[in-house]
């Protein structure tokens, strides 16, 4: 997908929803709700299906049902997921998707980071074995 005329899109997709559905389908990946603060634009999704962006698969996605150990913003949560992949999001720092879906990236990325630690594995780092 080199180059797209966005007319030609508009054709095939009725709206960016769409648009998400068929790369979820065909990818098998799993991408932000749509929702109404920008962040899922017809640039960021062709970004999607051209591979420029990180992206998580159906299989490696997972939610995070636990407590975060510190508070954190969405902002932070998208600088651990480019750290992370080693890949960019794509998303502007002013348009980022809704948390929840920003931790469980995190959380499918690398289930031992930091903000996942429970209080019971810290304290099993203080506690000597013997």
């Amino acid at each position: 997908m080199e180059y797209v005329d966005i007319r030609v899109l508009n054709v095939f997709f009725k709206d960016n929803k769409n648009l998400k559905e068929h790369l979820e389908r065909t990818k098998k990946i799993v991408l932000p709700p749509v929702c109404k603060n920008g962040s899922m634009t017809t640039k960021w999704l062709l970004q999607v299906a051209r591979n420029e962006v990180f992206t998580i698969p159906e299989e490696k996605f997972r939610h995070y049902r636990g407590t975060l150990r510190k508070s954190v913003t969405k902002q932070e949560l998208n600088s651990y997921i480019i750290q992370e992949s080693g890949m960019p999001t794509g998303f502007s720092e002013s348009s980022l998707p809704d948390k929840e879906y920003l931790v469980d990236c995190l959380y499918s990325l690398k289930q031992d980071h930091e903000l996942f630690k429970t209080i019971d594995d810290s304290l099993s780092l203080l506690v000597p074995e013997g």
